[in-house]
């Protein structure tokens, strides 16, 4: 179990640098070694503020479920959150311990995250890969920058046997995704995206996203696992293709083909 805060306190460092820099970095070589030694990695979700050195603003709703959604594309299985009460400035309750406006969220996105657990503890994650949107920039369009530690999604990597491209329908920097591929024991597969697009004081609805997920013509059907009711649900798919709207910082967990998410039958 490891932890990484990515939103620090301005001026001590830029949150889209710290980021672009650090965040994903470690989160991918956290990933590496824990599939290369065989053991579940599990991660601290920042949920608190602190000034002074080391300085933490408070993340947003959109923030929250950022670091939340992209743990989970990454296998993380194991969640906790730093931190409860107020440590430093506060957490998920104030200094009166009274709740904070994180604890709502929290207790949200834990809910949706319990939902999704009944499955993710069945898959192993086979990749992660960084779909890069595209922004306006001296009259040009041009993709975003990438993150150090992760790869671009496109159409030629490996893990596009059946998801054949990803296109951010929005235009704008900061309007990106991440997308984890996953296995499971019949070999079956699965992947989750991630809205990526996220802000200081922004909540998760203004934040929403527009992809467009085109699937080889070999695919026929794809279910996701809902978030809100813990049910599948049978997409059905427009020449191969798929459009999915994520409020900011949210996942949506897929299955491609006919197989059933593993767990679902324990309930």
């Amino acid at each position: 179990m490891f932890d990484i805060y990515p939103f620090p306190q301005l001026p001590e460092a830029d949150p889209v640098e710290y980021l672009a820099n650090k965040y994903f970095l470690a989160m991918s070589a956290v990933r590496k070694a824990a599939l290369k030694a065989g053991l579940p990695y599990w991660v601290f979700i920042q949920a608190y503020e602190k000034e002074g050195g080391g300085g933490r603003r408070f993340p947003s709703e959109s923030d929250l479920r950022m670091q939340v959604f992209c743990s989970l594309a990454y296998g993380f299985t194991g969640l906790a959150y730093f931190t409860y009460d107020a440590a430093f400035m506060r957490g998920l309750l104030e200094e009166d311990f009274s709740p904070s406006r994180l604890y709502q969220t929290v207790t949200d996105v834990n809910a949706e995250v319990l939902r999704l657990g009944v499955a993710l503890r069945f898959l192993r994650s086979t990749d992660v890969r960084y779909v890069a949107g595209h922004h306006d920039e001296a009259g040009r369009l041009v993709s975003n920058a990438v993150p150090l530690g992760l790869g671009v999604y496109h159409p030629r990597s490996r893990v596009a046997n059946l998801v054949t491209d990803i296109t951010i329908n929005d235009k704008g920097i900061g309007k990106d995704a991440l997308v984890g591929f996953f296995c499971d024991d019949n070999g079956a597969s699965y992947f989750m995206i991630v809205n990526l697009w996220h802000d200081k004081g922004a909540c998760a609805e203004d934040r929403r996203l527009s992809m467009t997920l085109n699937f080889a013509s070999s695919v026929t059907e794809v279910t996701r696992l809902s978030r809100e009711t813990g049910e599948s649900e049978a997409l059905p798919l427009q020449n191969s293709s798929l459009t999915v709207n994520l409020p900011g910082g949210t996942g949506d967990l897929f299955e491609v083909g006919d197989s059933r998410f593993p767990g679902l039958e324990e309930r």
